[in-house]
């Protein structure tokens, strides 16, 4: 039989929008409770094609818990305070790379280095990363 922890295991899918929505479907599937994280307020996304507007994000439906704070810090402490085993934090767009990456820094998780985050977005920045590391660019 399960343990109790398994019933409480979620995951972060920062700003899923298109083609990041598979991933919320991928880890409900796996039986991991879904966190819909949006660190834009809902007006940034009225903005966008329709295609990539989640007007899904306040329903339960899809979510098993939301947050909306455009505040990190004070998105981390909601996440904090929920009584669930947060195991991962992923993007779930382009816009949430960086979100996602401070997010899981914050709370302890695998993530990536949080000093290197200008390096997998600006590319002379990785191109110094790379060369650092002893790599031929």
């Amino acid at each position: 039989m399960a343990d109790r922890d398994d019933y409480r295991k979620a995951v972060v899918i920062v700003d899923a929008v298109a083609a990041g929505l598979a991933l919320r479907d991928e880890a409900k599937r796996q039986g991991y409770l879904v966190i819909g994280y949006q660190s834009q307020p809902l007006a940034y996304f009225e903005e966008l094609p329709p295609s990539y507007r989640p007007p899904y994000i306040k329903d339960h439906e899809y979510y098993d818990e939301i947050v909306i704070e455009g505040d990190l810090e004070k998105g981390v402490e909601l996440l904090k305070g929920l009584d669930l085993d947060i195991r991962g934090v992923m993007p779930g767009s382009e816009l949430g790379v960086t979100p996602a990456d401070f997010i899981a820094h914050k709370l302890d998780l695998r993530c990536n280095d949080p000093k290197l985050i200008s390096a997998r977005r600006n590319k002379v920045d990785m191109k110094r990363v790379v060369e650092k590391a002893g790599l031929r660019v």
